[in-house]
C-alpha cells in the first residue's frame, strides 16, 4: 500500500540577518556558528525518517542547513534544489526591518503591499501553489527545506486559506512542521505538526510523524497583559551586560522598555535621552533595562553606533528577545501593530517586584523620558506619603488627601487644617 502524502517542512538555521530582524531573501547568507549548530540538532529530529525525497531551496542557508541535518544525500540520492522553495523575493527592501521599510512606507504589511521590485502576495501564493501540484504527484513523507516567510505562504495554501492567513503561522529558525492529510479523512488536508524545534525532538517522535496519527495540530498564542499591582512577570534573559533576571533588581524600581527594532531612529532618539537621565534614575535608586527581539550582536552595534554618532554611551542592558519569550510575557507584541515586534511599551516595577504602571505607545512615536521621571517620583512621593497626586504633578506642588470613608470623617476634614474646596478634595504641602 502506498504510504500518504507528508510534506516535512524544515526552516533553514540562524543567520546573521534572521538575528538583527533584517528581511533576506535574494541574499546569500551563510549560518551562523549558532545556527550551523541548530541545524546539526536537526539530525536527531529527524532520525528514522525514510523520505521518499529530499529537496531545498537554492539559497546557501537552506542548502548547509540540509547538510549539516544529515539528509544531503538521501539513499543512493542526493538533495535536490527546488527553485520554487526560495524565499519570498523582498526586492527594494531586501536586508531592511520592518520599522525601516515604515519610515518609507507608513503600516507596509508584506502579505498586504508586497515588494517593490519583488514578489507580491498573488505571486508567492502561485509559486507555492505550482510548488504543491507537482508535490502532490508524490507518496510517503518528503522533506522541504526553505525559508520562514515561503513555509507561511506554503502551510496557508496547503490548506486552502488566502495567502494573507499566513501571516497566521510562525517558523521559528531551525524548526520542523509536517503538512499531511487527517487519517479519517485521507482527502482532508492538516497540519499535522508546526514550528517544532529542533532543541525538543520529542516532538518528532515517530508516531508523532506516523502517516496514521496526525501529530499535535498548531495552536495560536493568545498575547497576554500583565496587571497592575500583581507581580510582575519573571524573566532570564541574554543582555548586553550579561544575563538578567527581575530578581536582580530586588529593592530597586526598575523600568523595563521594548522598542521595535534596532538602529531606528526614534528607538535612537530615546536611548540617547535614555543616557543622559540614566544618573537621575538611578539617583532615585531606579534602573533601567532595554528590550528589542533584535540579537545581542546588533544591541552592540546600535550602542556602539550611538557612542560614535551622537556622543552618548549607553550604560544600561539590552535584552536579547529572539524567541519573543519577555515581550510575549509582558504583552509587548500587537499582532495588529506588527507580527514579530514589540510595541513601544514601558513598565515600572517597584522594589517588591510589583508591576505599579504601563505605559505604551504606538511605534512611529517617542516617549517622553521627563514623563517617565515624573511617574516615578509620584509614585515613590505616594509610597512615601500615603498620599496621591493631582493631574500634571510635579515635584514641589501640593499632593492630594485621601478623601474621607465615613460621614463623621467628612463632617470633620474642614477643621483637620488641609486645602479644602469640598469634603473629598483636599490638597497639603508635603
Amino acid at each position: 500500500m502506498t504510504a500518504p502524502l507528508q510534506l516535512v517542512f524544515i526552516r533553514h538555521g540562524e543567520t546573521a540577518w534572521s538575528v538583527s530582524g533584517q528581511h533576506t531573501g535574494r541574499t546569500d547568507l551563510p549560518l551562523t556558528p549558532h545556527g550551523e549548530a541548530m541545524a546539526r540538532g536537526l539530525a536527531a529530529a529527524l532520525q528514522g525518517m525514510a523520505f521518499e525525497q529530499v529537496l531545498t531551496s537554492p539559497r546557501l542557508r537552506a542548502r548547509a542547513t540540509c547538510e549539516l541535518a544529515g539528509l544531503g544525500r538521501c539513499g543512493d540520492r542526493s538533495a535536490q534544489i527546488d527553485p520554487d522553495l526560495a524565499e519570498w523575493d523582498y526586492g527594494d527592501y531586501e536586508g531592511l526591518r520592518t520599522a525601516e521599510i515604515r519610515q518609507r512606507h507608513p503600516g507596509w504589511d508584506v502579505w498586504q503591499d508586497g515588494c517593490p521590485g519583488g514578489e507580491t502576495p498573488a505571486d508567492a501564493g502561485a509559486r507555492a501553489d505550482r510548488l504543491l501540484a507537482r508535490l502532490c504527484g508524490l507518496s510517503g513523507p518528503v522533506a522541504l527545506f526553505s525559508h520562514g516567510q515561503f513555509g507561511r505562504v506554503l502551510a496557508a495554501r496547503w490548506i486552502g486559506l488566502p495567502v494573507a492567513q499566513g501571516r497566521h503561522f510562525t517558523i521559528d529558525p531551525a524548526s520542523v512542521g509536517i503538512l499531511g492529510f487527517e487519517p479519517d479523512h485521507p482527502r482532508r488536508r492538516v497540519i499535522a505538526l508546526w514550528n517544532a524545534r529542533a532543541q525538543a525532538p520529542a516532538l518528532l517522535t515517530p508516531r508523532s510523524m506516523s502517516p496514521t496519527h496526525p501529530g499535535p495540530t498548531m495552536t495560536e498564542t493568545a498575547t497576554a497583559f500583565p496587571r497592575l499591582n500583581e507581580a510582575a512577570p519573571d524573566f532570564k534573559a541574554h543582555t548586553t551586560h550579561g544575563d538578567r533576571s527581575l530578581s536582580d533588581y530586588k529593592d530597586k524600581w526598575l523600568i523595563l522598555f521594548s522598542h521595535p527594532a534596532d538602529f531606528t531612529p526614534v528607538c535612537t532618539s530615546e536611548f540617547v535621552s535614555f543616557a543622559k537621565a540614566a544618573d537621575t534614575f538611578k539617583g532615585m535608586n531606579c534602573e533601567l533595562l532595554g528590550l528589542s527581539i533584535d540579537g545581542l550582536s546588533s544591541h552592540l552595534a546600535w550602542v556602539r553606533n550611538i557612542q560614535e554618532k551622537f556622543g552618548v554611551k549607553v550604560p544600561f542592558p539590552i535584552i536579547e528577545d529572539i524567541k519573543m519569550d519577555v515581550a510575549r510575557a509582558y504583552g509587548m507584541v500587537h499582532p495588529g501593530a506588527s507580527d514579530t515586534q514589540a510595541v513601544r511599551a514601558a513598565f515600572f516595577i517597584d522594589p517588591k517586584s510589583v508591576l505599579r504602571a504601563m505605559v505604551y505607545y504606538p511605534m512611529s512615536n517617542g516617549r517622553s523620558i521627563k514623563e517617565f521621571l515624573r511617574l516615578l517620583e509620584a509614585m515613590q512621593t505616594s509610597d512615601k506619603n500615603s498620599v496621591a497626586t493631582p493631574e500634571g504633578w510635579m515635584p514641589g506642588d501640593d499632593v492630594l488627601v485621601p478623601p474621607p470613608k465615613t460621614a463623621d470623617a467628612a463632617d470633620k476634614r474642614a477643621a483637620e487644617g488641609y486645602k479644602t474646596t469640598d469634603w473629598y478634595y483636599s490638597t497639603k504641602s508635603l
